[in-house]
Parts: C-alpha cells; sequence; structure tokens
C-alpha cells in the first residue's frame, strides 16, 4: 500500500468497514433502498452507494447508460507499472524526452512499511497521424498485447527504456489507457452517485485528479452527513447528492479547463531530434532564469495570491535539469521534499494562464548542469 493510502486508511479503518478482494456485480435500486450484490455472493441493501472505481469504472455502467457517459481524448497514451528501484532513482522524479513525441518519467513510490518501496514507471506518447493507428481498440487488447504496442515504441529509445521494457514484462500491476477526461452531467442516479475519476477524471495533464478526487469525497460526506438521520427517505438523499454535484461541478470543470495546452505539449514533447535540443536550450534557459532573485520574488508573489497547497521555502525543492549537448534527448530530474515550514491558503478562482504559471514557478532553486 502507498503511503498515501495508507494516510487514509489509517485515518478510516476505525470508523469504516474495509473488504477487500471483492467488487459489484450487480446494482438495483428502489424508493427505500439500494440493492447490492458483491462478486462474492453476498447480497446487501444501502441507503446510498459511492461509486469511487476510477476512469474505467465497472460499477458505473451499472446505473449510468453509456450515452451518459463522455469521454474526451486529449491526444495522449500512457502506460504506468511499478519496477524496482536502482540507485540512481531515489530520491529523485525524473522526466525524460526524446523524439517521436514520447517521454518517459520515473518516480519514487515509497510504501508503508513492511511493503518495499518501487519506482513508478511512466511511458507516455503525444498521439498523432504517425503513431495513431497502434492505439486502435487499444481498451480491447489484451495487457499483454498493450505491453508489445510500448515495447515497438520505446525498445532502443535510450537512456533507462531498455531497463524499464524489461521490467514492464514483469509488472503485474500494468496499465494502459489513453488520456481522457470523462464528462457526465449528472453525477447521480437514485441512491448512487459518482466521485473522483469515475464522474470526473480531469486526465493526468491536469495534474490535478486526486485532489479533484479528495475534494469530491471531503464535500460528498459532509453533504450526506447532513442528511444522516433521514437518509432512508429518497428525497434526502438525492438533496445531498444535488448539494454535492452544485458546489463541487464548477471546481471540476475549471481544473478539466486547466490541462497543458496543445502548443505546451508540442513544446515538451518533441517529434524531431532538433525539437529536443531545442527544449533543452530552453529548460537550460529556464534554469537560469529562476535562479534570478526577481524572478523568484515574482513566483513568490503569484503563488501567495493563488495558492493550491503548493509551498516556497528556499531550499526545500531542487529542479536538476541533466543537460546533455550530446543527446538527442532532455532528462530532467525534481526533488521534492516536504518542508515543516510549508502553508496552505484558500484556493481562489484563476484563469488558466495563471494556473500554469503556478505549476511553473512552485520550484524556486533550479540547478543547471551542462
Amino acid at each position: 500500500m502507498s503511503l498515501a493510502l495508507q494516510v487514509f486508511y489509517d485515518a478510516s479503518k476505525d470508523s469504516s468497514e474495509y473488504r477487500f478482494g471483492d467488487s459489484i456485480r450487480a446494482l438495483t435500486q428502489t424508493d427505500k433502498e439500494a440493492l447490492v450484490e458483491f462478486e462474492s455472493g453476498r447480497k446487501e441493501a444501502f441507503d446510498a452507494v459511492v461509486l469511487a472505481d476510477g476512469l474505467g469504472s465497472r460499477s458505473r455502467s451499472l446505473v449510468f447508460e453509456p450515452e451518459a457517459v463522455t469521454f474526451e481524448s486529449v491526444g495522449a497514451c500512457t502506460a504506468y507499472f511499478s519496477i524496482p528501484p536502482l540507485p540512481p532513482d531515489a530520491p529523485w522524479s525524473q522526466i525524460w524526452s526524446t523524439t517521436q513525441r514520447r517521454c518517459m518519467w520515473l518516480r519514487p513510490a515509497p510504501a508503508a512499511p513492511p511493503e518495499p518501496s518501487t519506482t513508478l514507471a511512466c511511458l507516455l506518447v503525444a498521439l498523432d497521424s504517425s503513431n495513431q493507428h497502434l492505439f486502435t481498440d487499444h481498451r480491447s487488447l489484451t495487457p499483454e498485447e498493450q505491453k508489445q504496442v510500448w515495447e515497438k515504441l520505446y525498445r532502443g529509445a535510450g537512456w533507462q527504456t531498455d531497463r524499464v521494457l524489461d521490467q514492464m514484462e514483469r509488472a503485474e500491476d500494468f496499465h494502459s489507457v489513453e488520456m481522457t477526461q470523462v464528462k457526465i452531467e449528472q453525477w447521480h442516479r437514485g441512491r448512487v452517485v459518482l466521485v473522483g475519476d469515475a464522474a470526473y477524471c480531469p486526465s493526468p495533464l491536469s495534474g490535478m485528479g486526486t485532489s479533484s478526487a479528495v475534494t469530491g469525497a471531503y464535500v460528498l460526506g459532509q453533504e450526506l452527513g447532513k442528511a444522516a438521520s433521514s437518509l432512508g427517505r429518497l428525497e434526502d438523499v438525492t438533496k445531498a447528492f444535488e448539494s454535492y454535484d452544485s458546489i463541487v461541478r464548477p471546481y471540476v470543470e475549471q481544473k478539466q479547463n486547466e490541462i497543458i495546452p496543445p502548443w505546451v505539449r508540442r513544446m515538451i514533447w518533441p517529434e524531431s531530434a532538433l525539437g529536443v535540443k531545442t527544449v533543452q536550450l530552453a529548460m537550460s534557459g529556464l534554469g537560469w532564469m529562476m535562479n534570478r532573485e526577481v524572478v523568484q520574488r515574482w513566483a513568490k508573489r503569484v503563488q501567495d495570491e493563488e495558492d493550491e497547497g503548493l509551498a516556497f521555502v528556499e531550499g526545500s525543492d531542487e529542479l536538476n535539469i541533466l543537460h546533455h549537448p550530446t543527446s538527442t534527448s532532455t532528462s530532467v530530474s525534481l526533488h521534492n521534499i516536504a518542508h515543516p515550514q510549508s502553508r496552505r491558503t484558500p484556493s481562489s478562482p484563476s484563469s488558466p494562464s495563471i494556473s500554469l504559471l503556478r505549476r511553473t514557478f512552485a520550484v524556486l532553486h533550479l540547478t543547471t548542469h551542462a
């Protein structure tokens, strides 16, 4: 179990019942209750059912008709899985770009003891006419067939790709998906409600998937809590769901609109060797610029106005831009350290451009290695 999951589990295990290794097989509703049949054969009735099983939610299809759910592609595919860590991995989160709009991300994935820590590997490719055919009906392929697609795309590309691909063959937690956003006009049906990616996945390009899911769950819990004494009445359950929707939807729609725009994606995922060199130069220039005191003061002012929880504490973060003059790839390493002086301020509405700047200048101390 990851450290993040462990935090939520530890905070709720004494007041909640966790059942591992089971899932919903069937779900029917009456005015008085929601009847759930589990794969284990167990049957139970509930006042309210919350479905939070992600982008490809199976249980969502038991309640929501296919035409009610819209999947909007953001023009990229990704595969992610765990691999054994090597000394160069930790504690750095490394992003490596190469030609043909390919990108690989390795980041440490600390686990709660006694489970061993791993490295999360993420392969990414921006879709265009040259590779679109490889991902036609990708969701219908078996995991082994999907691995073959990524093998073809990345084998021999350089850096640590061969090591990652070798481990991919053994990975039991392999997932390969087209990056999409989920949009649904109404997140509830009767006594059943969606939360997180199952309801409003903003896509990894937003960087707000977990934040949106936790925010939605928090608000939903509050609204259900207000009606806790009368959840047997369908109208009170509906009222709680509608209140949750009205509060969270504006926030979610804002985050879905703040994904990395296409022109930025074309810059950071170049097609040609010249494009990769350009990215190298741009990142080196960014490293130099961000070390200027005037930029740091401006970035701090933006953060103070638009803070969403990122900490500007001098010396707490480092961004190492590993520039290789003879290579057609760029490696960016982000060392993110929790700092006791970190602070949070309430979030406020912001334009996509300001939010992009806020994320861009979240790290103040950068070191460029030529």
